[in-house]
């Protein structure tokens, strides 16, 4: 009986990784062309985002070195089932039945986006949705920032880099408000990490301990209200609910923050979303 329930997942899961959850690579040439508009402030030039990217027909480097997008999503977990256990990494899936997985380990998917970075200017964003919780000796927050300077090195840009650009400012939110944010030309090579989920919020839990992180943090949010818990935040994560339905992204855009939403699968919620100020347009096809 398990042996056909494992099966029974292992189809799904395939499935969910074939034709339809493909990139689509013949549409995607004019996505990939917000980048190359102009030289715009990082939270302001559009650009597709691809959601699970572990889950598309494309590899990372087709991603990057074919179709010219310049971000994407990967998973974490600190465990997986008929896995040993990893110290010190994470391993990259939706579910615990996803046997499809194009990216194995956060390791694994760091080290071939620095590669592919070499040859690319334009910055790469690396949105990472925390599964779990950090609550193991060797899932420590310390564990994952020392993964990312190890791995990516002097490509990753880090929260200090942000404020160094910017003369008088103390915390992150400083440097976005005086200075804004840098232009694409500034970051050429380089990588940005963004957490994602609620098991990131303690990550960077006040502006002291974000400006030392390796990695941003990105909340999701639904209303206003709620900026106070996060008032040092200048990336966010909206449900495109929120985006569609609300005025939150003007309100966040216009305070100089980074917006990122995902799941806009159709062509009319594509539209939508262009015609919202946000950066990362996230989606699981075209």
């Amino acid at each position: 009986m398990l042996k056909v329930l494992i099966l029974s997942l292992l189809a799904i899961t395939l499935n969910a990784c074939g034709s339809d959850e493909s990139l689509r690579s013949s549409q995607l040439k004019g996505h990939a062309e917000h980048l190359a508009e102009e030289d715009a402030p990082y939270n302001q030039f559009k650009q597709k985002s691809v959601h699970n990217a572990y889950q598309r027909k494309e590899s990372i480097e087709e991603m990057v070195n074919t179709y010219g997008l310049r971000s994407i999503e990967l998973d974490i977990h600190t465990s997986k089932l008929f896995r040993p256990g990893l110290g010190h990494d994470w391993y990259v899936y939706h579910e615990w039945f996803d046997l499809g997985s194009k990216v194995d380990t956060l390791s694994e998917g760091l080290e071939r986006l620095a590669a592919v970075s070499r040859n690319n200017e334009d910055p790469i964003s690396l949105f990472v949705d925390l599964k779990s919780k950090f609550d193991s000796s060797e899932h420590r927050f310390e564990d994952l920032d020392e993964l990312l300077q190890s791995t990516l090195g002097d490509k990753l840009f880090r929260p200090r880099d942000l404020t160094a650009r910017c003369p008088g400012a103390e915390w992150l939110s400083d440097a976005v408000r005086l200075c804004g944010w840098p232009l694409r030309s500034e970051l050429h090579g380089r990588i940005l990490v963004i957490l994602t989920g609620s098991a990131a919020y303690p990550y960077a839990p006040n502006p002291s301990i974000a400006l030392d992180r390796m990695a941003f943090v990105a909340p999701t949010i639904e209303k206003g209200e709620e900026l106070g818990i996060h008032s040092h935040a200048i990336i966010f994560n909206l449900n495109k609910k929120t985006v569609f339905e609300t005025d939150l992204s003007e309100i966040l855009f216009n305070q100089g923050k980074v917006l990122r939403t995902w799941d806009v699968n159709s062509s009319a919620d594509w539209q939508k979303a262009l015609n919202k100020p946000i950066a990362h347009i996230a989606t699981n096809k075209n």
